[in-house]
């Protein structure tokens, strides 16, 4: 069984060397995304461009190529995080650009999550082909030796600790609050605080600090990966101005029923099912990631309305 938790980026590094490791996955891979008699050439790791003034990442970029054809396959991962702010659009977007720039002929997004994961998006996102990491697991397993069994049982255990986390009902979600709420008391007391409730609901735990004020929210959203500084009413619009070395991603208002702003922080995958004392790596980046909104928070609890 995989002795570690993998995150996101583990999933990102491992298609990138199987990429390149000469093996039949590039093959493989290429037919399962439709470009079936296509031969891989390169493939590059988070790769950033910026497009109408806004930085953009593609978690693994690769390059397939048949006759005259050169096609860019651009690769976005997901474990158990959310989504970001038109995502799949601005996959097409820089995909358009590389072949605009004369990089490539054409151009394929490709979403690589769990079943699990896959069942939840939307039927009209626009990314062309979505692959889970089910079937990739599934072309390891069938594969000789350690290295292919390492692999699929990393695979294994992501998919099932997922599973966990997403089945996990109310008691495994307030244990993991009291457990947080402890944590915080004997670490960070005096900095930040977590109130369990009787009836934890699953969509995240608030965090509490001095000179939060009201309308002000800190939230580790743990079934999102993130953690999220949430803006109402009279503070709609104050979070438009933050600088970018925060390093959040910024959600403005996008309509009357949806009265809040957003600066999200993306994090590792924690599981409610998991005790916490086994995911502390993650509470690190949590953590940090509150460490990094709270003076913003500050800040704006103190701009006059």
């Amino acid at each position: 069984m995989a002795h570690f938790r993998m995150q996101e980026r583990d999933l990102d590094l491992i298609l990138l060397e199987e990429l390149h490791a000469g093996n039949d996955f590039a093959s493989w891979l290429a037919e399962r995304i439709g470009l079936k008699g296509h031969r891989f050439t390169d493939a590059e790791h988070s790769v950033s461009a910026k497009l109408d003034a806004k930085w953009g990442e593609t978690d693994v970029l690769a390059f397939f190529v048949r006759d005259t054809e050169r096609v860019a396959v651009l690769i976005e991962d997901k474990i158990a995080a959310s989504f970001q702010e038109r995502q799949a659009e601005r996959y097409h977007e820089r995909g358009r650009a590389l072949v605009s720039e004369g990089r490539a002929t054409h151009y394929r997004t490709v979403l690589v999550a769990p079943k699990s994961y896959l069942r939840g998006v939307p039927a009209d996102d626009p990314w062309d082909v979505q692959l889970a990491i089910d079937d990739v697991r599934n072309w390891f397993a069938m594969q000789q030796g350690s290295h292919g069994r390492w692999r699929a049982d990393a695979l294994s255990a992501c998919i099932e600790r997922l599973g966990r986390s997403l089945s996990s009902g109310e008691g495994a979600v307030s244990r993991f609050s009291a457990e947080f709420s402890e944590y915080l008391a004997v670490n960070f007391a005096g900095s930040f605080r977590h109130s369990p409730q009787k009836s934890e609901n699953s969509w995240g735990l608030m965090i509490d600090f001095p000179g939060r004020g009201p309308g002000i929210w800190l939230v580790w959203k743990v079934n999102q990966s993130c953690v999220d500084l949430t803006c109402e009413r009279r503070h709609i619009g104050k979070l438009a101005t933050i600088p970018d070395h925060v390093g959040a991603v910024f959600l403005p208002s996008q309509s009357t029923d949806l009265k809040s702003d957003t600066l999200r922080i993306h994090v590792g995958s924690a599981s409610w099912a998991e005790p916490l004392t086994r995911q502390l790596d993650i509470v690190s980046e949590v953590i940090t990631a509150c460490e990094r909104l709270r003076p913003i928070a500050i800040e704006v609890n103190g701009l006059p309305t």
